[in-house]
Parts: C-alpha cells; structure tokens; sequence
C-alpha cells in the first residue's frame, strides 16, 4: 500500500527542518552569551529572540497542516 505525501506532510517536515535550525541557533546564541571570554554581543542575544520565534512559527505550520489533514480525512470519510 503506497503512503500519500501530499502538501500536509511536505510542511510538516519542512517546519521539522525549521524547528531544528531553530534549535541549533538558540544553542549557538546561548553558547556565545555564555562564554566569559567573549564578551557581550548583541547580535547573539537578538538571535535567542529569533530562534524563539522562528521554533513558535514552525510549531504554528505544523498545527495548521495537522488541522488541513485531518479535514481531508473527514471529507474522505463522509463520502463513505
């Protein structure tokens, strides 16, 4: 039996890419931050911001895309 993959699941493992980009600048950001001998950069901490919007934003693409592919489903089953 084939397995559809249809637009649903392209976002969904597109916003997984995304939420693990995001993961790894808030990781780099964090680390930099930290570093005694580095110093303060603001760019790091504006970085903490972005990582934590862009991992928000891909939880939201992956809500929506769940919520578009359980509406085909019920289309599907009220064909039925």
């Amino acid at each position: 039996m084939a397995c559809w993959k249809g637009p649903t699941m392209d976002a969904i493992n597109i916003a997984r890419y995304g939420m693990m980009n995001a993961a790894q600048r808030l990781d780099s950001a964090a680390t930099k931050i930290a570093d005694p001998d580095g110093g303060f950069d603001p760019t790091s901490a504006v970085d903490l911001t972005l990582a934590k919007t862009q991992f928000k934003a891909n939880i939201a693409t992956i809500r929506i895309a769940d919520e578009m592919q359980r509406a085909l489903l019920d289309l599907q089953t009220d064909r039925r």
